[in-house]
């Protein structure tokens, strides 16, 4: 016999009561079925916990290995990424697409396991080809540095993380020196500035970028430092000489050739300069990118509704 439940509510259990038996008083009941529609729950993901009660198999999740997030990748001058081993015949290859790798001079080296360039602050560096640049040139230069010490071999009061210069005179280089009270300064040699007093220590990496619009004037309309994705405000300013490059100035990391006791005594990585000056959200992009894996070890499930439908169970 078949019978249907004359309701349209949902019930959780069912119970099949015998109320009277004819015959030998026996009772048999054979092949019951119910049919209907099983009820599926909504999957939830509390904040910082997912529990899963089936296997999820995914080939992956967050964004593609091969992702570039690099901005204004087009205006890239200079691109060292330490990621990955960079060097080739005593070189540093240069992935901006402009070819200007950079040349090994002294005892400077790659580090895989700490995936940087490594300075023993004994003039060692690594420098570009001539940039071709004159005048006020824009750029912006983002370096994630780390002293090994505050104070270099050489026992000068500043180390220099970059530099463009070709040895030329004051206002012809922009360069960023470390002081051992950890003040940063910016300097173009006549217009200089500093920023964060007794903010950089030893032994901790701190990402920098420097960006400058080519204008006249001092620091307070030409130039933006940002640290650690935060932009900083400048402590003392020079005078409001404008920069004047040369076209045979170079791009160096660890060593500044014009006062060459000005070594850095630690670790750069994935150095990055741009003809170009960036936007704050730039700057924070190249932040939130991480120092080596360009942001790839993240994956953000920040408030996020994940609903997983279980379909059969399988």
């Amino acid at each position: 016999n078949e019978y249907t439940l004359p309701s349209t509510t949902s019930y959780k259990y069912f119970a099949l009561v015998v109320s009277r038996t004819v015959g030998a008083n026996q009772l048999s009941i054979q092949e019951v079925k119910y049919f209907g529609t099983r009820e599926q729950g909504q999957s939830v993901l509390h904040d910082g916990q997912l529990t899963l009660t089936k296997s999820l198999n995914v080939p992956q999740i967050g964004p593609a290995l091969d992702a570039d997030d690099t901005p204004r990748r087009d205006r890239l001058v200079v691109e060292y990424n330490t990621s990955t081993n960079p060097t080739f015949e005593g070189a540093v290859r240069d992935t901006s697409g402009r070819g200007n790798d950079g040349v090994f001079i002294g005892g400077a080296s790659y580090n895989a396991t700490e995936k940087a360039l490594v300075f023993d602050g004994n003039a060692d560096y690594v420098e570009s080809p001539p940039l071709g640049w004159s005048g006020a040139q824009q750029h912006s230069v983002s370096v994630w540095i780390k002293l090994d010490q505050m104070v270099n071999p050489n026992s000068t009061s500043i180390q220099n993380a970059w530099t463009i210069v070709n040895g030329g005179a004051a206002n012809r280089v922009s360069h960023l020196h470390i002081f051992t009270n950890g003040t940063i300064e910016w300097a173009f040699n006549g217009n200089n500035a500093t920023t964060v007093s007794g903010f950089i220590q030893a032994g901790t990496w701190y990402h920098i970028v420097c960006v400058y619009n080519g204008g006249a004037g001092n620091a307070t309309t030409s130039r933006r430092m940002w640290i650690n994705g935060d932009e900083k405000s400048w402590d003392s300013l020079g005078s409001s000489d404008i920069l004047n490059l040369e076209p045979e100035a170079t791009f160096a990391l660890g060593y500044n050739k014009q006062l060459n006791n000005y070594d850095h005594d630690g670790s750069v990585s994935n150095a990055k300069l741009y003809d170009v000056a960036l936007t704050a959200s730039e700057v924070k992009t190249l932040y939130d990118m991480g120092r080596c894996d360009e942001g790839h070890h993240t994956m953000n499930f920040s408030k996020t509704r994940v609903g997983i439908g279980l379909g059969d169970g399988e």
